[in-house]
């Protein structure tokens, strides 16, 4: 990223690396801020082993005897 800074001839250097110090410094906080509010992307296969199906999963249920 580049950034351009115009700064007026009557600054003096120390003045200029002052201002170019406190840039950056909330540059960085900003980049923290953006950071922190980032949701984790999940994995592929990162759930693998949490679900469990029963064996008799595609058996007909009792509740719906009557519909068949």
């Amino acid at each position: 990223m580049h950034v351009t800074l115009n700064v007026p001839d009557e600054l003096s250097p120390e003045m200029v690396n002052k201002m170019l110090m406190q840039f950056e410094n909330q540059l960085q906080a900003a980049k923290k801020l953006v950071k922190k509010n980032e949701k984790p992307v999940p994995k592929f296969g990162s759930a693998k082993g949490l679900i469990k199906m029963s064996a008799d999963f595609d058996e007909p249920l009792d509740d719906f005897a009557d519909y068949m």
